[in-house]
């Protein structure tokens, strides 16, 4: 079973999430989706910055793997395994031009190897550490986030949370 920590922060949060994961996982790598365009690279704040990210540990490499996948115009390609791999998939929070908060989540589906298994639950659990937690939405919003003044898209609709909604 996955794990999932889905969060909205604001582009001042970024350098702090980048830093967790350098801080929890000893050696990060960046692991591309599609194994023939992308090659993996240390992680840096460059790959930090793109729309989603799949990275591991230096030590987790050599039990990557990628399957043939087709598309629907019958091309097949050699994708990321990510649910059989010790990966963790990163997607960054946004803050839309009309200022709406869109979530951003940490995901990882592989819990085959323990030591994987732990470096995933202590970046979860530091990340908790410094967000507040909503509960009806099941997740968790930067604290440097002005409450009073913003606004979430969540289930394809305009939110508001509120201060008392969060713990």
């Amino acid at each position: 079973m996955g794990k999932q920590f889905t969060f909205c922060a604001n582009s001042a949060d970024t350098l702090w999430l980048y830093e967790v994961v350098k801080e929890v996982f000893a050696s990060p790598m960046a692991v591309p989706y599609d194994e023939e365009n992308g090659s993996i690279e240390p992680y840096s704040m460059l790959v930090f910055n793109l729309n989603t990210l799949y990275f591991t540990d230096k030590v987790f490499i050599p039990m990557l793997a990628y399957f043939d996948y087709q598309r629907d115009d019958g091309s097949v390609e050699k994708v990321l395994d990510y649910g059989e791999c010790p990966v963790v998939e990163y997607s960054a929070s946004v803050q839309r031009a009309d200022g709406l908060y869109g979530f951003g989540r940490f995901y990882c589906s592989y819990n085959k190897d323990k030591n994987f298994a732990k470096m995933v639950s202590t970046l979860f659990r530091k990340l908790k550490k410094e967000f507040l937690y909503c509960k009806e939405h099941q997740l968790y919003v930067s604290k440097t986030i002005d409450l009073d003044y913003a606004k979430f898209y969540l289930l394809e609709k305009e939110t508001h949370l509120n201060i008392q909604d969060l713990r």
